[in-house]
């Protein structure tokens, strides 16, 4: 599993709210790191689930090349808390779509140390 994590950047922009120029902090590139990641991944046939978290409409051209291109990979949308409203469009390109919420966050928590687990025999490892 590979999380790609927001990158941001400083900008100045006009701010409305005190009529004058104001430092905002905004993401960037983490989309298209994503849709890199994502599609070589496909290339490379070494994914068959892709779980993404996002409600960001800059993933429809991925999820639309992923239905085009790999039909046979599957894209689980994982909404962020209170995001499903705006993932709508991308969630319509998604096998299945999922609401993060905090009571999913807290009921799946993994204990602080992990030393060893168990997959489920039908992945052919037994331990990780």
């Amino acid at each position: 599993m590979l999380v790609i994590e927001s990158a941001f950047a400083t900008n100045s922009d006009w701010c409305r709210a005190y009529q004058r120029y104001c430092k905002f902090k905004g993401e960037k590139q983490t989309d298209v790191a994503i849709a890199v990641e994502v599609s070589a991944d496909c290339y490379a046939d070494s994914v068959d689930r892709i779980f993404l978290v996002s409600a960001d409409s800059d993933q429809i051209p991925l999820l639309s090349h992923l239905a085009n291109r790999f039909r046979e990979k599957r894209v689980l949308l994982v909404a962020p808390p209170k995001r499903l409203s705006q993932a709508r469009d991308l969630g319509a390109r998604a096998h299945a779509v999922l609401q993060l919420t905090k009571g999913r966050l807290f009921d799946h928590l993994f204990p602080h140390n992990v030393e060893s687990a168990l997959t489920p025999l039908h992945y052919g490892q037994g331990h990780i």
